[in-house]
């Protein structure tokens, strides 16, 4: 029976040594294609220091709105004015705009509603208030319920952050395109757990020209984008695209979100890429912008809500409850347990079956 027992022990080991080992070997080999693709996706990325542009935004409920856009860095600037009101409800609203503002140092938010400028000091809570194509495109790589600005997606910090746990898909070669595809789980801060499988053009600067968010249960499509038509631009002897249309969709299948359809639309001529923009662009000017006696300013807890209230009606997507973090490393542990539990009685069943002849 001693003999029997350092056996199976022995052989236990090989076999849990075979399996860590085989594990590990193929964690790393993901993980050397994974770290390669993700540098040159960053610095694909990296490549557009500035932006502007005017671009058209057209929802299926009928809602339409004009935008400009100024980013460069960390600074930034979006001017909304909406054509046809928004849909809250059933009810169709009064068409109404907004610019919102950081110039380096302090958040502006000028609404044309009620006529308030407010101010904030430093970057902490700035958003653009509605989605923009960059947004859309990057959209995979921000915390649930979050719309990223485009300092957070060149932030080298995000990139290590999103890819760590990301799973290489595979290649696929789709209308001449070659694609790297990565799945990205999302399990904190939504109710359904889900990933998204994006597609990155290796030969346009690994850019993201599509994505898919699964339901991570039933591997449903929930929401999906497509760069359905972009720029190629030359930097330093590559090509890079950049996004003239967008198409967003999402439907009801996570429990979470409602039926929606965007379609993103650049004005082409307007578009001016790593060129010099004006610090003028960044500032909401008295006299330039609105009346000085018609606004209040620093009214910061007011500037807040404002922000959250814009935040959650234009972003695709709802937030559900937070979940509990589920790590690949409980499941690995339970089932070494029940493997070790189920050789234990198998030992105790072999010496009872040996003393027994």
């Amino acid at each position: 029976m001693a003999a029997f027992c350092r056996c199976l022990r022995l052989l236990c080991l090989c076999v849990f040594g075979f399996v860590v080992g085989a594990t590990g070997n193929r964690l790393h080999a993901l993980d050397s294609r994974l770290i390669d693709l993700r540098e040159r996706v960053a610095s694909g990325a990296r490549a557009i220091q500035s932006i502007e542009y005017t671009f058209r935004l057209e929802s299926d409920d009928g809602f339409q709105t004009r935008v400009e856009v100024f980013l460069e860095e960390n600074r930034f600037r979006v001017n909304r004015e909406d054509i046809v009101g928004d849909v809250v409800s059933g009810k169709r609203l009064s068409p109404t705009g907004y610019s919102s503002a950081f110039d380096g140092r302090r958040q502006q938010l000028l609404s044309r509603g009620d006529k308030k400028l407010r101010l904030k000091d430093g970057p902490d809570g700035a958003v653009y208030g509605m989605e923009t194509p960059q947004s859309l495109m990057y959209g995979w790589i921000a915390s649930a319920g979050q719309t990223p600005r485009w300092d957070q997606i060149l932030d080298p910090a995000a990139w290590t952050t999103r890819f760590d746990g990301a799973t290489y898909f595979g290649r696929l070669d789709e209308g001449g395109v070659g694609f790297e595809v990565v799945d990205f789980p999302q399990r904190e801060g939504v109710k359904t757990p889900c990933f998204f499988r994006v597609y990155f053009a290796s030969e346009l600067g690994y850019v993201p020209l599509r994505y898919d968010r699964y339901i991570e249960s039933s591997k449903e499509i929930a929401s999906w984008v497509r760069v359905v038509r972009h720029q190629t631009l030359d930097f330093d002897g590559r090509s890079l695209a950049v996004p003239l249309e967008v198409q967003f969709e999402q439907n009801d299948k996570d429990l979470v979100g409602a039926p929606l359809k965007w379609r993103l639309v650049v004005d082409e001529p307007s578009l001016k890429v790593n060129q010099d923009v004006d610090d003028s662009r960044f500032a909401i000017v008295a006299g330039k912008d609105y009346e000085a006696n018609d606004y209040e300013v620093n009214d910061v807890d007011e500037f807040q809500r404002i922000v959250r209230k814009a935040e959650e009606a234009y972003r695709g997507h709802q937030v559900g409850e937070l979940q509990p973090r589920t790590a690949w490393s409980y499941w690995l542990l339970w089932l070494n347990l029940a493997a070790i539990l189920a050789l234990a009685l198998f030992a105790i069943l072999r010496g009872r079956r040996i003393r027994t002849k």
